[in-house]
């Protein structure tokens, strides 16, 4: 019994070094990419627009890409383990966050319906009316899903789905509402828009490390757990 429990306490402790050692390496990554684009902004010459943060295609958004993707494999991995409530809700967020960034979706259908929206008076441009009602749209889509899956989880459990509540809503903050006070505050502050564009695109990619480290650990937790070694994993 007692070389067993030495063997549970190493192999914690080792799962304990893997998602700190994985939160530290997307956040120094992140932080590469940040310095990058400064270094970017003030000196043009110096890198390619494939530093650009906000340019589509750029590293910076791969790299929000493989995480957005990695959340969704891995709640789908969780999804045949042991925790199947995880499956029911949030891959299919994930999956959509990872093909609106990639193929551009919301932005294209605000491109389809600015003409139709240039008509009315609004206080954003009449792009960013569409591509905040397709976002709204698919909104409405996920929600119940994931409502669902809070709810129909054991309250044991229920935490983790509030946590990823929390999580996902700061990468919607950055993504959506700095995102409209960008464009907004923009059109009378010209030199405020690298600012927001930065902290939009900033926040947003360390929100998502800390979503995907996140879901790592519930990921590895419940390997931990279908493999027949027993951890506390509590709040």
């Amino acid at each position: 019994m007692f070389i067993i429990s030495v063997i549970d306490e190493i192999f914690r402790i080792t799962v304990k070094r893997f998602i700190i050692a994985l939160f530290l390496l997307l956040l120094t990554g992140d932080a590469i990419f940040l310095v990058l684009h400064v270094v970017r902004y003030f000196n043009p010459e110096t890198l390619s627009h494939a530093f650009n943060l906000s340019r589509d295609g750029s590293y910076p958004e791969i790299f929000q890409y493989g995480k957005e993707l990695a959340c969704a494999l891995l709640c789908v991995y969780v999804g045949f383990g042991r925790f199947r409530w995880m499956i029911h809700g949030w891959a299919p967020l994930f999956l959509f966050l990872f093909l609106d960034d990639a193929l551009r979706i919301h932005e294209e259908v605000g491109i389809l319906t600015r003409g139709f929206f240039e008509s009315f008076p609004t206080l954003i441009r009449a792009q960013d009316v569409g591509e905040l009602l397709a976002s709204a749209a698919m909104a409405l889509i996920l929600f119940p899903i994931i409502l669902f899956s809070v709810v129909s989880a054991e309250r044991s459990r229920r935490w983790m789905h509030l946590t990823l509540v929390a999580l996902v809503g700061a990468v919607a903050f950055f993504g959506i509402f700095v995102d409209l006070l960008h464009t907004f505050v923009g059109q009378f502050i010209q030199k405020s828009r690298p600012v927001f564009g930065f902290l939009e695109d900033g926040g947003e990619m360390i929100a998502m490390t800390l979503v995907t480290v996140f879901v790592a650990s519930v990921a590895v937790d419940s390997a931990t757990r279908n493999g027949g070694t027993e951890t506390n994993y509590k709040r």
